[in-house]
C-alpha cells in the first residue's frame, strides 16, 4: 500500500462525510497537494488521472475519496485518522488547511459509467504537522434599500 506526503486542504474524513461530486451519495474525501517527486510517484503507479491546479496556491494536487457506504450497501470502514505519534485523532478537533499528512491508500480497479481504470482509495491519515482549522470570516447577507 503506497503511503504519500504533502499539504492538506479541505480535509472532510469525519462523521457522515458529505455529498459526493455526483451527488448521489456521500464521500470522505482531502485534497493533498504533491511536490514535483511525490507527483511523479503517483503518476508511475498505473493511475492515469492528472493532477488538479486550480491555480489558488495548492500547486499540483490529487483529491482523495471514499464512499461511506459500499457498494453492497454496507456502511464502509471510515478512514483511520492518526497523530504524529500513531495515537487516534480527536474528531473533534478539526484539520485545517496545510496541514501535513501521510496518507496510506490502496489502489483499485474501477468501473463507472462505461470507463476503467485504477482510482486511490484512502485507508488513513496520518496528521504529522497539526495546523488548526479556522472558518473564514463572512458578512451576514443582508437586504438594503436599494435593492426595495
Amino acid at each position: 500500500m503506497p503511503i504519500r506526503s504533502g499539504k492538506m486542504y479541505y480535509c472532510k474524513v469525519f462523521g457522515e462525510g458529505s455529498k459526493n461530486y455526483e451527488g448521489d451519495g456521500m464521500e470522505w474525501s482531502l485534497d493533498l497537494a504533491v511536490d514535483d517527486a511525490t507527483l511523479a510517484e503517483m503518476q508511475n503507479e498505473g493511475v492515469k488521472a492528472q493532477p488538479k491546479n486550480k491555480g489558488d496556491g495548492r500547486g499540483n494536487f490529487y483529491q482523495f475519496r471514499k464512499d461511506t457506504v459500499k457498494r453492497d450497501g454496507e456502511p464502509a470502514k471510515p478512514i483511520e485518522v492518526v497523530d504524529a505519534a500513531g495515537k487516534p485523532w480527536d474528531p473533534k478537533v478539526a484539520i485545517g488547511n496545510e496541514s501535513v499528512i501521510d496518507v496510506k491508500y490502496l489502489l483499485k480497479e474501477y468501473e463507472y459509467k462505461g470507463k476503467k481504470g485504477m482510482k486511490r482509495n484512502i485507508l488513513a491519515i496520518r496528521v504529522k504537522d497539526h495546523v488548526p482549522y479556522e472558518a473564514g470570516e463572512r458578512e451576514d447577507f443582508k437586504f438594503d434599500d436599494e435593492w426595495a
